[in-house]
């Protein structure tokens, strides 16, 4: 709903819907329905957050129900929280458009009353964890300190591994993270397996790394985007004309780069002795954002950039077909 709800507010509802029935049978979708659903759903739970501070952000009230929407969020997954600080940051800044006093207190303030929604939105389900399943913050361990443990707490337990890992090598594997995410190795594997073991097998390796990788999701999508606009550019067809409804899309956009920024935000952030791009580690949000605006704007920008994506839709339910007939999944994935 909050999908349809957002996406619908600058795309045609009917292609929206159709846009929406493509997501769902991604390899991204399916692939986690039984894994990381909860993900998805905390997703879902930002992008409601984002819908009031985009389209709504003078009212109060709205501030509030987005740090309701992003507290539930943080209590479906913690990892949702590592792109809050960006997006908060984002629509602070978009709302201060003069210098007046009274426009960045107001700002200021309602920030701190988002900050504060989310913190009480919090709080019970935290008050019930340290009473009955006290943490030791495995996964902020696991992703932000290469899974090191030290002794002491977690202070001392980040002096540590400061003290292990200096900045030059800390930002010399984050930027090598930023140059992995590309997964060009991964498109000289997959060309590999079509020449050694047929199409079919392709098609297997195909989900696989799409299950796993961003990259891999997304330049299908850019391809077919650059096929749309180059049919445009050089047809003189009704077929290929770029339809009036991508003029109208700026908004659309806008949160498509503050989605890609969360990823690339992430990268950076993450110091983790897994891959920082792997699908159930990237935020959510900016996986639905990114892949839902793709395909919507696809689907929107021409009868052939439409003709294009229900092909790609057909082509990924039967490469799913063969992905679930042919293998026991969980082994497989995991």
């Amino acid at each position: 709903f909050p999908i349809y709800a957002f996406f619908a507010h600058y795309f045609d509802k009917r292609v929206v819907l159709l846009s929406l029935f493509i997501l769902a049978l991604t390899t991204y979708i399916l692939g986690n329905l039984y894994y990381t659903w909860f993900k998805i759903l905390g997703g879902a739970l930002v992008l409601s957050g984002v819908y009031f501070l985009y389209l709504r952000p003078s009212k109060g009230l709205s501030w509030i129900i987005a740090g309701l929407f992003w507290g539930l969020a943080a209590n479906v997954h913690a990892g949702q929280v590592v792109v809050y600080p960006l997006l908060l940051l984002f629509f602070v800044l978009r709302q201060i458009e003069s210098k007046k006093p009274a426009t960045l207190l107001k700002y200021t303030l309602l920030a701190f009353v988002l900050t504060a929604t989310v913190v009480t939105s919090l709080l019970p389900w935290e008050m019930i964890k340290s009473g009955y399943y006290p943490s030791d913050l495995e996964l902020f361990r696991t992703h932000f300190l290469r899974g090191e443990r030290y002794t002491g707490d977690i202070t001392t337990t980040m002096g540590n591994f400061l003290e292990r890992y200096t900045l030059e090598e800390q930002l010399a594997k984050r930027t090598q993270q930023l140059t992995a995410a590309l997964r060009f190795d991964a498109i000289k594997t997959m060309w590999s397996a079509l020449g050694e073991a047929g199409a079919h097998n392709t098609l297997i390796e195909w989900n696989r790394l799409q299950y796993r990788y961003i990259a891999i999701m997304v330049y299908p999508l850019l391809f077919m985007l650059l096929l749309a606009w180059s049919a445009a550019r050089f047809g003189g067809s009704t077929f290929t004309r770029v339809s009036s409804v991508i003029a109208q899309t700026k908004g659309a956009q806008t949160i498509f780069y503050l989605a890609v920024a969360c990823v690339i935000w992430g990268l950076l952030l993450f110091f983790t002795k897994y891959e920082a791009d792997f699908s159930g580690l990237v935020s959510p949000f900016s996986l639905i954002v990114v892949n839902m605006f793709l395909i919507t704007l696809i689907a929107s920008y021409s009868r052939f950039g439409l003709s294009l994506i229900v092909a790609y839709a057909v082509l990924g339910i039967y490469k799913l077909a063969i992905y679930y007939r042919n293998i026991i999944v969980l082994d497989f994935v995991l």
